[in-house]
């Protein structure tokens, strides 16, 4: 094919910076395919100087076109209605000797045309009765509706239905598409529905959800919300018991329809609708629906930022729950809640009791000795099953083993932030649960978390194996509430070890989207913050950098507390501050208050938050010079001793750039000084060598630089070859282009000259 041009359309508040469409624009743009942006605005005074005087053929039009816009703010719709209705009110008329005419002075009067509303209502009065009739029927359905529905609640014959339409559609008020009916703007639709008095709305309602009660599928298409839309704009018309509990159940349905479309909002009001629908008693005569109504409540107030709501909600919820399948399951739904508070001590206690329902006793900070045992109980039940295997094992059927992993998982983001063995233990547990009784959907998250285990220890091939167990067994069983978390957790704990940053990067956008979707907030931040981590990582231009930081600001939002996604603004003040080392462009300090972060930290003692803080630190210094600094930070958070965060993907970064600190601080130490920094160079070189050989397209580079970091601190003659090799070890690996990096600050990476200058030295 020669060539293609492709023209889309989309609202862009409807699109998110991870949806698909968004990710392919820049994912073709990146390729060099030129993408045309057009943005399409209110009309401007311009364009409608150009509309009155092509229309009316005249070429002083301008006083015309002024009220036009003062009356429509430019909107195309209500500029032609707007025009349309001065002709037919005689305010704009055509003399044959004189041309075209206007009334200046009558048309500022037209009080109800400052409000597009009341121009719409009068709009619809000046047409025919039944095509009033038909309207305002068409309006209590919604902005789009079949026609065989509107015969339904019409009750008249199809051809006197359509006949009441071709007013309308003439007149441009309503518009078929795709062999439906809908209003041709929002204001349309309120014009027509205005026209009902406000009395008489209810009965309107309730007579329309009755006829299509019975004569809808409620399983297909949006029938099943028109009817409930109905049923709930019924008033106090609902009043038969059988009546409320049907509304009640529906509404449930509609709820957790609007939740599967990401509607997290409308399935709230559906759900707090139908509770008014409940009996008083419900609890006790039918106690299955008052626990599912008050758990969704509860999840959807989350969900919706409603977090005090939600635990309130909860805690009634448990007051009222039977059994140790729903009392632990609302001890998980409060867990997750406390963790959007950023309340992650609370979040361990509620999951350190509800894990004592089930006789399982940890203490919030296991010892060494206790992850150990667990290790070895877990390698013993794997035994000698290949690790591919173990997808094909039989599935789970045991109700109480299935909410006991999905506490255990629930249990992932206080244990992992505060750094306690317990993340190990948990994830352990279900492994061997899976092994024992049968694989889930929490199968997935044990096999990705072991990998992730494995891989802190050092044995990346066998965490690698783990991880891609958890990949095959989503690909045999999808769980799409699972998809967030197993791209977060492949993607920059298991996946970088072997695979390039960019293939990882592809995995953590698809995670993004993913908990968006599904309502999976934490994994979605989980994904974002570790998205923005990688491209940094991975040497992208700083401006892409930014872009990516700034294009993620609307979901970070959705983090209320800032539990999460401070570290995207960390990462964006990162780049800002390399860009002023290149540039000389001044930086900013909006983007995150990591003093406010560290602080937050510190007070719950979130040892993962601590790390992380501290690689920015050591990435600050490194490219500020500042390496006497970096190297006493350095081991104040050594990933080697905090379990699985050994495993991230920006771990391997802070031994180099520690490594590099160590080695520019030794020169000018003191002896005792300078040779603990020497053994620690020599510790970060032998980690990265051993990263390399597993991963040499991320790597290889580095490692082949702190080696020359070694040679040159040691005085030995193959530093500059060294460096040589690395710089080409670099470009291979696509780690090494112009205008990304300060060149002074980081040593022998952007510039082929630094090995042979130090020959020159020596």
């Amino acid at each position: 094919m020669e060539s293609l041009f492709f023209c889309g359309a989309y609202r862009d508040n409807e699109v998110t910076p991870t949806h698909p469409f968004t990710v392919a624009l820049e994912a073709l743009q990146k390729t060099g395919l030129e993408v045309v942006h057009i943005v399409l605005g209110p009309l401007r005074r311009a364009h409608l100087l150009e509309l009155v005087h092509d229309s009316l053929q005249i070429a002083d039009g301008d006083t015309l076109a002024d009220a036009v816009l003062k009356k429509t703010g430019g909107n195309p719709f209500f500029v032609k209605q707007f025009m349309r209705h001065l002709h037919e009110t005689k305010l704009l008329v055509f003399d044959p000797a004189a041309g075209w005419r206007w009334d200046l002075p009558q048309i500022a009067r037209l009080e109800y045309t400052d409000n597009v509303l009341s121009l719409m209502a009068e709009t619809l009065r000046r047409l025919p009765q039944a095509t009033q009739e038909v309207l305002r029927l068409a309006s209590t359905i919604g902005n789009t509706f079949d026609l065989d529905v509107l015969n339904t609640v019409s009750e008249r014959p199809p051809e006197e239905t359509y006949g009441s339409l071709d007013r309308a559609l003439a007149e441009g008020l309503i518009v078929r598409a795709d062999g439906r009916y809908r209003f041709a703007h929002d204001k349309v639709q309120e014009a027509a529905y205005s026209l009902i008095p406000p009395g008489d709305r209810p009965a309107f309602h309730y007579r329309i959800a009755r006829l299509l009660l019975g004569k809808l599928d409620l399983g297909a298409g949006r029938n099943l919300f028109d009817v409930v839309n109905h049923l709930n704009s019924a008033g106090d018309l609902l009043q038969a018991a059988q009546e409320r509990m049907q509304s009640a159940r529906l509404n449930l349905q509609a709820a957790r329809r609007a939740e599967e479309s990401a509607a997290f909002t409308a399935a709230l009001k559906y759900l707090e609708h139908g509770m008014t629908m409940l009996p008083a008693d419900a609890w006790s005569s039918d106690y299955e629906l008052a626990f599912v109504y008050h758990t969704e409540k509860g999840v959807m107030e989350s969900l919706c930022g409603r977090h005090d709501d939600a635990l309130a909600t909860l805690a009634g919820c448990f007051d009222h729950a039977m059994g140790r399948l729903h009392k632990t399951e609302v001890r998980r739904l409060k867990m997750n809640v406390e963790i959007l508070k950023n309340d992650l001590p609370a979040a361990l206690e509620e999951g350190l009791a509800a894990l004592r329902a089930f006789d399982i006793h940890l203490p919030p900070y296991p010892d060494d000795d206790m992850l150990a045992a667990e290790f070895e109980r877990t390698i013993a039940v794997i035994g000698d099953r290949p690790v591919a295997s173990l997808v094909d094992l039989p599935a789970l059927n045991d109700p109480e083993i299935a909410v006991l992993q999905d506490l255990l998982q629930e249990m992932f983001s206080p244990t992992y932030q505060l750094g306690t063995n317990n993340f190990g233990i948990t994830v352990m547990r279900i492994l061997q649960n899976s092994i024992e009784h049968g694989i889930s959907r929490n199968s997935i998250y044990a096999f990705v978390n072991f990998g992730t285990l494995l891989c802190a220890r050092l044995d990346i091939e066998k965490g690698h194996e783990f991880g891609r167990a958890a990949v095959r067994l989503d690909e045999l069983h999808p769980d799409k509430k699972s998809e967030s978390m197993l791209c977060n957790m492949w993607g920059a704990w298991v996946q970088h070890w072997k695979d390039t940053y960019e293939h990882s990067k592809a995995s953590l956008r698809k995670g993004i989207h993913a908990g968006i979707e599904t309502g999976q907030y934490i994994w979605a931040f989980y994904n974002t913050c570790n998205a923005c981590m990688n491209s940094l990582l991975r040497g992208a231009h700083l401006r892409d950098v930014l872009e990516e930081a700034r294009l993620y600001l609307p979901l970070c939002k959705l983090d209320k507390f800032n539990a999460i996604t401070w570290m995207v603004g960390a990462v964006a003040r990162c780049a800002e501050a390399f860009g002023a080392a290149v540039d000389g462009e001044p930086t900013s300090a909006a983007w995150a208050d990591l003093d406010a972060v560290t602080e937050e930290a510190r007070r719950i003692d979130n040892r993962a938050s601590l790390y992380f803080l501290n690689i920015f630190a050591v990435l600050a210094g490194v490219f500020q010079g500042a390496y006497a600094e970096v190297a006493e930070i350095w081991g104040s958070t050594d990933p080697g001793r905090l379990g699985m965060l050994a495993a991230w993907h920006a771990s391997p970064c802070y031994y180099y750039y520690g490594g590099l600190a160590f080695a520019r601080a030794a020169g000018p130490a003191d002896p005792a000084r300078r040779a603990v920094y020497l053994a620690r160079l020599g510790e970060c070189a032998h980690k990265v060598e051993l990263w390399a050989q597993c991963g040499p397209a991320s790597f290889r580079h580095r490692s082949l630089i702190l080696q020359a970091e070694l040679a040159r601190v040691q005085g030995r003659e193959d530093a500059g070859a060294l460096y040589d090799l690395g710089i080409a070890a670099a470009r291979r690996g696509g780690s090494c282009t112009t205008r990304r990096w300060p060149a002074s600050s980081v040593p022998a990476i952007t510039s082929t000259s630094t090995g042979s200058s130090w020959r020159a030295r020596t």
